[in-house]
């Protein structure tokens, strides 16, 4: 019996990336739609709606719309693709290939999480535009929600990724 050769983790991560691009080479439309339209819209309405908010509110809702177009893309979007690998049995494709499903949800959560950052710089852009807000201080309140998670998943990956 031949030993079958494991690629490194960066190349088989690579690869995981790639095909999840390639799927959604068609259907990224409403990804996009969902995870900046609408908290842009959100916070459009708040900014029409109410004219007599301070400063510290209105960068409170910007900051909240993009952890909101984040948490849309990431959290629901990548809950739903899941269950609907598991219920379709698509998960089964995955696990002939010498991967591990942790290092498959690693890469659907950094594909879905990239999706949500073209909101987050609208909002960003849209808060700096009619709010007259700091741009830089918009975007690192969410890198500083970002890092801890980033913090988890290396040293998850430090410790080794329990049996599957």
């Amino acid at each position: 019996m031949t030993s079958m050769r494991r690629a490194s983790f960066g190349t088989m991560f690579r690869v995981l990336l790639h095909m999840q691009f390639a799927r959604l080479r068609r259907s990224w439309r409403p990804y996009i739609v969902v995870s900046a339209v609408m908290p842009a819209g959100i916070v459009l309405l708040l900014h029409l709606t109410n004219t007599q908010m301070s400063g510290t509110e209105r960068l409170n809702i910007i900051a909240g719309a993009m952890l909101l177009s984040e948490s849309i893309a990431t959290i629901v979007m990548l809950s739903q693709y899941v269950a609907w690998l598991k219920v379709s049995r698509a998960l089964d494709h995955y696990r002939v290939l010498p991967i591990s499903l942790s290092l498959l949800m690693i890469a659907l959560t950094t594909v879905y999480g990239l999706f949500a950052w073209p909101g987050v710089f609208l909002i960003a852009a849209e808060g700096f535009w009619l709010d007259h807000l700091s741009l830089h201080f918009s975007l690192m309140r969410v890198f500083h929600n970002v890092k801890p998670a980033l913090r988890a998943v290396s040293a998850r990956q430090e410790n080794g990724f329990p049996p599957e």
